[in-house]
Protein backbone atom coordinates (compact mmCIF):
# COMPACT_ATOMS: atom_id res chain seq x y z
CA UNK A 1 0.00 0.00 0.00
CA UNK A 2 1.76 3.29 -1.11
CA UNK A 3 0.62 7.54 -1.00
CA UNK A 4 -1.06 6.97 -4.31
CA UNK A 5 -4.15 5.13 -2.22
CA UNK A 6 -4.37 8.14 0.30
CA UNK A 7 -7.18 10.00 -1.90
CA UNK A 8 -9.50 6.90 -2.04
CA UNK A 9 -8.91 6.34 2.17
CA UNK A 10 -9.69 10.41 2.28
CA UNK A 11 -12.29 9.65 0.23
CA UNK A 12 -13.90 6.71 2.40
CA UNK A 13 -13.09 8.32 5.38
CA UNK A 14 -15.82 10.80 4.59
CA UNK A 15 -18.33 8.42 2.95
CA UNK A 16 -18.75 6.77 6.21
CA UNK A 17 -18.00 10.03 8.46
CA UNK A 18 -21.61 9.93 10.14
CA UNK A 19 -21.82 5.94 11.13
CA UNK A 20 -18.42 6.95 13.05
CA UNK A 21 -19.80 9.62 14.74
CA UNK A 22 -22.86 7.88 15.41
CA UNK A 23 -20.70 5.47 17.38
CA UNK A 24 -18.68 8.13 19.22
CA UNK A 25 -22.05 9.31 20.38
CA UNK A 26 -22.60 6.26 21.89
CA UNK A 27 -19.53 5.86 23.53
CA UNK A 28 -19.84 9.80 25.06
CA UNK A 29 -22.98 8.81 26.30
CA UNK A 30 -21.76 6.13 28.80
CA UNK A 31 -20.06 8.13 31.96
CA UNK A 32 -17.31 6.09 32.20
CA UNK A 33 -15.94 7.83 35.42
CA UNK A 34 -13.07 5.59 36.88
CA UNK A 35 -12.67 7.72 39.75
CA UNK A 36 -16.25 7.61 40.50
CA UNK A 37 -16.75 3.99 39.31
CA UNK A 38 -19.13 4.85 37.33
CA UNK A 39 -20.24 3.24 33.56
CA UNK A 40 -16.69 1.18 33.18
CA UNK A 41 -18.45 -2.57 32.68
CA UNK A 42 -20.92 -0.92 29.92
CA UNK A 43 -18.24 1.48 28.74
CA UNK A 44 -16.14 -2.05 28.26
CA UNK A 45 -18.91 -4.00 26.89
CA UNK A 46 -19.77 -0.85 23.97
CA UNK A 47 -15.50 -0.78 23.45
CA UNK A 48 -15.39 -4.65 22.21
CA UNK A 49 -18.99 -4.98 20.65
CA UNK A 50 -17.59 -1.83 18.31
CA UNK A 51 -14.11 -3.88 17.78
CA UNK A 52 -16.31 -6.78 16.88
CA UNK A 53 -18.77 -5.20 14.90
CA UNK A 54 -15.84 -4.29 12.71
CA UNK A 55 -14.43 -8.24 12.33
CA UNK A 56 -11.81 -7.95 14.95
CA UNK A 57 -11.55 -10.62 17.04
CA UNK A 58 -12.12 -9.28 20.87
CA UNK A 59 -11.93 -9.56 24.49
CA UNK A 60 -12.36 -8.14 27.60
CA UNK A 61 -9.91 -8.88 29.91
CA UNK A 62 -10.73 -8.96 33.99
CA UNK A 63 -7.43 -7.54 35.65
CA UNK A 64 -7.70 -6.65 39.82
CA UNK A 65 -9.72 -3.25 38.81
CA UNK A 66 -11.45 -2.18 35.84
CA UNK A 67 -10.59 -4.69 32.88
CA UNK A 68 -9.07 -4.00 29.78
CA UNK A 69 -10.34 -4.84 26.14
CA UNK A 70 -8.26 -6.68 23.58
CA UNK A 71 -8.50 -7.20 20.01
CA UNK A 72 -6.95 -8.29 16.94
CA UNK A 73 -7.00 -8.57 13.39
CA UNK A 74 -5.19 -10.24 10.62
CA UNK A 75 -3.52 -8.08 7.57
CA UNK A 76 -1.40 -9.08 4.48
CA UNK A 77 1.89 -8.61 6.51
CA UNK A 78 2.80 -10.51 10.01
CA UNK A 79 4.23 -6.77 10.81
CA UNK A 80 2.02 -6.20 13.93
CA UNK A 81 0.88 -2.21 14.66
CA UNK A 82 -0.81 -2.13 18.15
CA UNK A 83 -3.09 0.50 19.55
CA UNK A 84 -2.89 1.87 22.77
CA UNK A 85 -6.27 3.49 24.04
CA UNK A 86 -8.06 4.56 27.14
CA UNK A 87 -12.51 4.42 27.54
CA UNK A 88 -12.61 5.90 31.04
CA UNK A 89 -13.04 9.55 31.21
CA UNK A 90 -12.12 12.60 33.85
CA UNK A 91 -15.77 13.14 35.87
CA UNK A 92 -17.45 16.24 33.92
CA UNK A 93 -17.50 18.24 37.34
CA UNK A 94 -17.87 21.30 37.40
CA UNK A 95 -21.23 20.75 35.38
CA UNK A 96 -22.13 24.58 35.34
CA UNK A 97 -18.59 25.27 33.10
CA UNK A 98 -20.51 22.95 30.64
CA UNK A 99 -22.74 24.75 27.74
CA UNK A 100 -24.16 21.47 26.76
CA UNK A 101 -24.86 18.09 28.35
CA UNK A 102 -21.60 16.56 29.06
CA UNK A 103 -22.29 13.11 28.22
CA UNK A 104 -24.84 13.96 24.87
CA UNK A 105 -22.62 14.68 22.09
CA UNK A 106 -23.16 17.90 20.47
CA UNK A 107 -21.74 20.04 17.25
CA UNK A 108 -21.03 23.57 17.66
CA UNK A 109 -19.46 25.53 14.96
CA UNK A 110 -18.00 22.87 13.00
CA UNK A 111 -16.49 20.89 16.62
CA UNK A 112 -17.96 18.21 18.31
CA UNK A 113 -18.63 18.14 22.38
CA UNK A 114 -18.63 15.92 24.84
CA UNK A 115 -16.75 14.42 27.92
CA UNK A 116 -13.90 11.82 27.20
CA UNK A 117 -14.01 13.13 22.81
CA UNK A 118 -10.47 14.65 23.19
CA UNK A 119 -9.17 12.43 25.48
CA UNK A 120 -9.93 9.29 24.33
CA UNK A 121 -13.16 8.23 23.13
CA UNK A 122 -12.57 10.36 19.78
CA UNK A 123 -9.41 8.75 18.73
CA UNK A 124 -10.26 5.45 19.42
CA UNK A 125 -13.52 5.88 17.64
CA UNK A 126 -11.09 7.79 14.82
CA UNK A 127 -8.95 4.83 14.80
CA UNK A 128 -11.71 2.41 13.80
CA UNK A 129 -12.62 4.87 11.19
CA UNK A 130 -9.34 5.14 9.64
CA UNK A 131 -8.67 1.35 9.56
CA UNK A 132 -12.40 0.85 7.66
CA UNK A 133 -11.33 3.06 5.20
CA UNK A 134 -8.18 1.54 4.43
CA UNK A 135 -9.82 -2.15 4.69
CA UNK A 136 -12.17 -0.70 2.08
CA UNK A 137 -9.48 0.59 -0.54
CA UNK A 138 -6.99 -2.47 0.14
CA UNK A 139 -9.68 -4.81 -0.93
CA UNK A 140 -11.43 -5.85 2.26
CA UNK A 141 -7.76 -6.47 4.37
CA UNK A 142 -5.39 -4.80 6.05
CA UNK A 143 -1.76 -4.38 5.03
CA UNK A 144 -0.44 -5.69 8.09
CA UNK A 145 -1.57 -7.39 11.38
CA UNK A 146 -3.10 -4.87 13.90
CA UNK A 147 -3.72 -5.04 17.94
CA UNK A 148 -5.88 -2.61 20.13
CA UNK A 149 -5.23 -2.28 23.88
CA UNK A 150 -7.88 -0.30 25.65
CA UNK A 151 -7.81 0.19 29.68
CA UNK A 152 -10.24 1.49 31.95
CA UNK A 153 -7.86 2.94 34.58
CA UNK A 154 -5.91 5.79 32.79
CA UNK A 155 -7.55 8.66 34.38
CA UNK A 156 -6.78 7.41 37.70
CA UNK A 157 -3.21 6.44 36.67
CA UNK A 158 -3.74 2.66 34.94
CA UNK A 159 -2.72 0.72 38.20
CA UNK A 160 -3.54 -2.35 36.77
CA UNK A 161 -1.51 -2.09 33.38
CA UNK A 162 2.22 -2.66 34.92
CA UNK A 163 1.13 -6.36 35.88
CA UNK A 164 -1.21 -6.65 32.83
CA UNK A 165 0.97 -6.21 30.35
CA UNK A 166 3.77 -7.67 32.33
CA UNK A 167 1.47 -10.98 32.32
CA UNK A 168 0.46 -10.45 28.56
CA UNK A 169 3.81 -9.77 26.92
CA UNK A 170 2.93 -11.99 24.31
CA UNK A 171 -0.56 -11.18 23.54
CA UNK A 172 0.86 -7.48 23.39
CA UNK A 173 3.90 -8.06 21.45
CA UNK A 174 4.06 -5.53 18.20
CA UNK A 175 6.43 -4.22 16.14
CA UNK A 176 5.28 -0.30 16.67
CA UNK A 177 2.89 1.00 19.23
CA UNK A 178 0.65 3.84 18.71
CA UNK A 179 -0.08 5.79 21.52
CA UNK A 180 -3.69 7.79 22.47
CA UNK A 181 -3.35 11.13 21.49
CA UNK A 182 -3.54 13.14 17.62
CA UNK A 183 -4.07 16.16 16.37
CA UNK A 184 -2.66 19.04 14.34
CA UNK A 185 0.91 21.44 14.71
CA UNK A 186 0.34 25.24 13.69
CA UNK A 187 0.40 24.73 9.86
CA UNK A 188 -2.50 22.37 10.47
CA UNK A 189 -0.60 18.88 9.34
CA UNK A 190 -1.77 15.59 11.20
CA UNK A 191 0.41 14.73 14.06
CA UNK A 192 0.47 10.73 15.80
CA UNK A 193 2.14 10.62 19.39
CA UNK A 194 3.75 7.16 19.50
CA UNK A 195 4.76 7.71 23.09
CA UNK A 196 5.19 10.35 26.04
CA UNK A 197 9.40 10.83 25.23
CA UNK A 198 12.71 8.61 23.68
CA UNK A 199 14.56 8.28 20.38
CA UNK A 200 13.63 7.90 16.92
CA UNK A 201 16.36 6.08 14.50
CA UNK A 202 16.06 6.53 11.20
CA UNK A 203 17.72 4.44 8.40
CA UNK A 204 15.16 3.49 5.33
CA UNK A 205 15.23 6.96 4.07
CA UNK A 206 18.67 7.61 4.60
CA UNK A 207 21.77 7.85 6.68
CA UNK A 208 21.27 7.01 10.27
CA UNK A 209 19.96 9.58 12.42
CA UNK A 210 18.97 9.61 15.85
CA UNK A 211 16.57 12.05 17.50
CA UNK A 212 14.90 12.38 20.96
CA UNK A 213 11.88 14.22 22.07
CA UNK A 214 9.75 14.44 25.06
CA UNK A 215 6.14 16.52 25.11
CA UNK A 216 6.18 19.73 25.44
CA UNK A 217 10.38 19.89 23.72
CA UNK A 218 9.42 20.32 19.98
CA UNK A 219 8.26 17.62 17.62
CA UNK A 220 9.30 15.34 15.09
CA UNK A 221 8.04 15.69 11.45
CA UNK A 222 8.63 12.87 9.14
CA UNK A 223 9.82 14.43 5.33
CA UNK A 224 8.44 10.33 4.01
CA UNK A 225 5.63 8.90 5.03
CA UNK A 226 7.92 5.56 4.70
CA UNK A 227 8.18 5.16 8.51
CA UNK A 228 4.31 4.97 8.78
CA UNK A 229 3.67 3.57 6.17
CA UNK A 230 5.92 0.72 5.34
CA UNK A 231 6.14 -0.07 8.98
CA UNK A 232 9.53 -1.48 8.60
CA UNK A 233 10.25 -0.54 12.06
CA UNK A 234 10.48 -2.06 15.71
CA UNK A 235 10.06 -0.66 19.29
CA UNK A 236 12.13 -0.57 22.40
CA UNK A 237 11.93 -0.89 25.97
CA UNK A 238 11.54 2.62 27.65
CA UNK A 239 15.17 2.32 29.61
CA UNK A 240 18.34 2.13 28.02
CA UNK A 241 19.33 3.09 24.65
CA UNK A 242 17.88 2.42 21.33
CA UNK A 243 18.59 -0.42 19.34
CA UNK A 244 20.69 -0.52 16.25
CA UNK A 245 18.49 -1.56 13.86
CA UNK A 246 17.84 0.59 11.05
CA UNK A 247 14.48 0.98 11.25
CA UNK A 248 13.82 0.82 14.99
CA UNK A 249 11.34 3.14 16.81
CA UNK A 250 11.36 4.37 20.31
CA UNK A 251 8.83 6.27 21.73
CA UNK A 252 7.91 9.78 19.72
CA UNK A 253 5.50 12.02 18.40
CA UNK A 254 5.53 11.87 14.06
CA UNK A 255 3.56 14.78 12.24
CA UNK A 256 2.81 13.58 8.96
CA UNK A 257 2.63 15.96 6.13
CA UNK A 258 -0.85 16.90 5.39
Amino acid sequence: MNRDALPEIDAAILADLERNMADLARLVAIPSVAAQNRGIEECALLVRDLLTERGYRSQIMPTAGNPVVYAEGDGDSERTLLFYNHYDVQPAEPLNLWESEPFTMSRRDGKVFGRGISDDKGHFISRLHALDAVRKVHGGRLPCRVKFVIEGEEEVGSVQMPAFIEANKQLLAADACVWEFGGEDENGRPEQYLGPSGHLLRGALGPHRRHRRALGHGRLHLSERGLAADLGIEHAERSGRADSHPRSLRFGQASLPA
